[in-house]
This record gives C-alpha cells, sequence and structure tokens, in this order.
C-alpha cells in the first residue's frame, strides 16, 4: 500500500502515513487474523461497498468485536462522512 501510495498516485500527489498502534499484543492476536479473514472471504467472494451498512468504520468495528474490550456501537458507526 505505501508503494502505491507514494509512487503511483502522483496527480494529484498523495501522502502516506504510519501511525503508531496502542492496546495489548493478546488483542492484537486477536484482531490480525479477523482481518485475514474477511480478506480471504472478499478475496473468494466479493461484496459491493454499500455506504449506509457496509462501510470503512463498520467493518473495522464488527472487526474489534474479537478483541477483549471492543468498540462500543454508536449510530454514528453507520453514517460515513459521505451519507
Amino acid at each position: 500500500m505505501i508503494r502505491l501510495r507514494t509512487n503511483f498516485r502522483n496527480n494529484p500527489a498523495e501522502a502516506g502515513y504510519l501511525y503508531r498502534l496502542t492496546g495489548s499484543q493478546e488483542n492484537g492476536r486477536r484482531l490480525f487474523p479477523s482481518y485475514l479473514e474477511k480478506i480471504n472471504e472478499l478475496h473468494k467472494r466479493p461484496e459491493f461497498y454499500n455506504t449506509l451498512l457496509d462501510n470503512c468504520t463498520v467493518a473495522i468495528w464488527l472487526r474489534s468485536l474479537a478483541v477483549s474490550n471492543p468498540l462500543p456501537f454508536s449510530w454514528k458507526i453507520l453514517l460515513s462522512g459521505y451519507l
């Protein structure tokens, strides 16, 4: 992803950012396989993007359910910035 952002998307120029993660290693070990499972599911059976019910924020929230202290649900999760 970093190479794509920095080498190929030059018009307009894009920047890549690296964010330090916080949290326990135990939660990271639960969360990472959850993302990999979803990625493999999408590879086998692609899904259409749904701005209301299946946006990036909802996907992250669903993945957080794999950890010991998941993010609380909020109506703001369903409403993306483009809705």
